[in-house]
């Protein structure tokens, strides 16, 4: 009962298991904010009024009717996208807004009507995000439809398939592999015969099955379940619990108990919360249907509802979850140092990582990635396709066979702590190599001897392991925040040419010769594509990227004059590329998970530095440079700390763009050159806006610091201070992300990322 006390109400492990859960909610609201065109509630309501029209409908009259108003929708779409991108420039777009109209005979009273309303002073943005999502809707109701429309041809394509192809000579071998894959497929999907499928609300469901942060966050929380099981050995008492009876097997028995629940209540908070969560979000749905309504699910031959099917996950998520944490709990009870033990769980399961996504399905090294610690952690991969494998003259199917290796592992994985709690000895004398592991323990001192900012170093670096905090933020910057080239087709290619080709300060002679080269290229381009014999809707394609590029860049060429002439200020025509990329209104949400993740790094480091010295309080005051001396040298070092974490993100990212796009071009240009510094005022260069941007970014770190450091000196434990700076600057934050902007105000994670923009 001690035990099970002791760990679950270690409060590095409860800290632990709330920041993991509130970042978990975090990730998936702003990834789910980021792909709604509108509001969550108007989803609900727009999916629950579509439901309700197809309630009474067979499934020929709801195609027809989907398809009906998908057609009208799309009309509308139409309207939309003429309203907000070809208006401004119709004779560019005259061809493709002739082909829309032939197209679609009601697009010009639709947006006869979209221009009503903006005149008239309506919710313009509102009417057109509903728009967007509506055309969402009816798109993902109508491939719904087609598919449940056409699963029972493909059952019954499967089962003619079984007959012809056991009756061909090439497979009419009762003992060949190919004979019993055939037969076997199609006794595994007779199962799902004279079944009937439902449309539904899916999204709920789908962007919690498709969503992978939850894998990595719920292996991170078991791994601080095995690290509380394990602190024991901190207080030196391991070789007197292992001397009795009772504290090898039965301590062992106790705590993989302990971590089977552990593994539950991380799955019920991890998997549980994200689901109720999306539930709340888009709503709930009829969980009663056949998985198999929901077209990912078409190849799962096992008839089971959603909810069932929910159920049945949760129960695998247990498993793999304790699956974890048993792995982890016994390679840090086999190794003494902890920090060994650390290094090698940490080296192993990246480098288990990185073949998993990093090894292709036709690469020769591919076994590599099937038998893989994260192939069984992440179940739905095997599960959710059907595939049988020859395994000894035997077809196997590769959703069973996930099965048992989950519970093979499982049980090797307890059979083996059990083996370590059993077996493992006391050491009685020192190692062969004990006068080497003293050598190399103190060559992390030498860097810090001698002053008193060094030992002020040495404990945040090394004692508090402020290094290891720097090494993950680093690895965590370089794998989740690659910034990538933007253009990805040969229009944005073309438009990156033309920017390119014609950049510089603008005047009305060099717009006049731009619109002269736009003329002779568009005569020129038919002959081009004349001569190298192209396929016609490849000239057409050719012909629109070609058309569409250079209005881009004329577009942008009108408008900076206009805007050169209120303000009395010669612009510059500049590749904006590279700069959306980095400072862009569709890179916010990069910005602030980028500022979120230096503010956890602070949180992580920054508290030690007075809770280290909290017992010996009263001793350093007592001397002259124990009161401030030290605190000045204190506050230097989190200075310095806060500074080398925005050189580390703000670096990574100028040199990726270094790399990825040649760099920033035009530095020196007017600020008002480029639309995200349209609000500079003149006189104002694009070099000094940057400078404004990363100059406030570091402010913001440095009074993430300063708040931090205040709560390190009012508080006697680093547990505390943590818990309590996570609260005071990651709570704004997190009520910001989830839709609170006023708490963005109060916010220096915010302000690190939007202070400029």
């Amino acid at each position: 009962m001690n035990e099970i006390k002791r760990v679950l109400f270690n409060r590095a492990l409860i800290l632990s298991f709330l920041l993991l859960a509130a970042v978990n909610l975090s990730v998936y609201v702003k990834e789910q904010k980021s792909s709604m065109p509108a509001g969550f509630k108007q989803y609900r309501q727009e999916q629950e009024r579509l439901m309700a029209q197809l309630d009474h409908c067979d499934l020929d009259t709801a195609l027809r009717y989907a398809e009906e108003w998908q057609q009208e929708q799309q009309s509308l779409s139409a309207a939309l996208f003429i309203r907000e991108w070809a208006v401004e420039n119709e004779t560019v777009y005259e061809r493709t807004l002739e082909d829309l109209k032939n197209q679609y005979p009601k697009l010009e009273e639709q947006m006869g009507e979209l221009e009503a309303v903006e005149e008239s002073g309506g919710d313009y943005p509102s009417m057109a995000a509903g728009i967007r999502l509506r055309s969402l809707l009816l798109t993902d109701l109508y491939e719904q439809l087609k598919y449940i429309g056409s699963y029972g041809d493909f059952l019954e394509q499967i089962s003619a398939n079984a007959g012809e192809l056991s009756a061909s000579r090439l497979f009419s071998d009762p003992d060949s592999f190919a004979y019993k894959n055939i037969i076997r497929t199609e006794q595994d999907f007779s199962a799902m015969r004279g079944r009937e499928l439902m449309p539904g609300n899916n999204r709920a469901f789908l962007s919690v099955m498709a969503d992978q942060w939850t894998l990595i966050l719920q292996i991170l929380f078991m791994l601080a379940a095995a690290i509380a099981m394990t602190e024991d050995r901190k207080d030196g008492l391991w070789q007197i619990i292992h001397a009795s009876p009772k504290g090898r097997w039965n301590l062992a028995a106790k705590r993989a108990l302990l971590m089977f629940v552990l593994a539950g209540a991380g799955t019920a908070a991890l998997y549980g919360g994200k689901l109720l969560l999306a539930f709340y979000l888009y709503g709930v749905g009829d969980i009663g249907r056949l998985i198999q309504s929901i077209p990912e699910f078409q190849y799962f031959p096992v008839p089971m509802t959603i909810l069932q099917f929910i159920g049945w996950s949760v129960l695998l998520q247990i498993l793999c979850a304790f699956l974890s944490g048993m792995l982890f709990l016994t390679v840090l009870s086999a190794v003494r140092t902890v920090q060994i033990a650390a290094a090698l769980i940490g080296i192993g399961l990246s480098a288990e990582y990185i073949l998993y996504t990093q090894i292709s399905a036709n690469n020769i090294l591919v076994w590599l990635k099937t038998l893989n610690v994260f192939s069984l952690l992440d179940w739905r991969a095997g599960c959710l396709k059907y595939l049988n494998f020859n395994c000894f003259g035997h077809v196997c199917s590769l959703r069973k066979t996930v099965y048992v290796l989950l519970t093979v592992c499982t049980l090797i994985t307890l059979a083996a702590c059990w083996w370590v709690y059993e077996k493992h000895k006391i050491r009685r004398n020192k190692e062969r190599f004990h006068s080497l592991r003293q050598a190399l323990r103190r060559i992390p001192h030498l860097p810090f001897c001698g002053s008193l900012y060094g030992i002020e170093w040495y404990k945040a670096l090394v004692m508090n392991r402020g290094i290891w905090v720097f090494l993950l933020f680093g690895a965590a910057l370089w794998m989740f925040f690659p910034l990538q080239r933007q253009w990805q087709d040969g229009r944005s290619y073309r438009i990156s040419q033309l920017y390119k080709e014609w950049e510089g300060p603008l005047s009305e002679e060099k717009y006049v010769r731009m619109l002269s080269s736009y003329e002779d290229a568009q005569e020129n381009l038919a002959g081009e594509n004349e001569g190298i014999g192209m396929p016609d809707f490849l000239k057409q394609q050719a012909d629109a990227d070609e058309r569409q590029a250079w209005n881009t860049v004329l577009l942008r060429a009108g408008q900076l004059l206009s805007e050169a002439q209120e303000r009395g200020e010669e612009l510059c025509l500049i590749n904006p590329f590279a700069y959306e990329r980095l400072y862009g209104a569709n890179q916010k949400s990069y910005r602030e998970a980028k500022s979120l993740l230096q503010c956890i790094a602070l949180i992580l480091i920054l508290p030690s530095l007075f809770t280290a010295d909290s017992h010996m309080k009263a001793l350093i005051t007592a001397a002259a440079r124990g009161r401030g001396c030290l605190r000045r040298h204190k506050a230097v070092i989190a200075a310095i700390i806060a500074a080398l974490v925005w050189a580390a993100a703000n670096g990574l990212e100028l040199w990726q763009v270094m790399y990825g796009y040649g760099g920033l071009p035009q530095t020196g240009a007017p600020a008002a050159s480029l639309a995200l510094f349209a609000g500079y005022p003149k006189g104002w260069t694009v070099r000094a806006a940057l400078c404004l941007i990363y100059a406030g970014r570091l402010a913001a770190l440095e009074i993430t610091a300063a708040i931090i450091l205040c709560i390190s000196a009012a508080s006697r434990q680093t547990v505390r201070a943590v818990l309590v700076s996570a609260l005071l600057l990651l709570l704004p934050a997190a009520l910001y992300l989830l839709g609170a902007q006023e708490f963005g105000r109060i916010s220096p994670v915010v302000w690190a990322a939007e202070i400029g923009l």
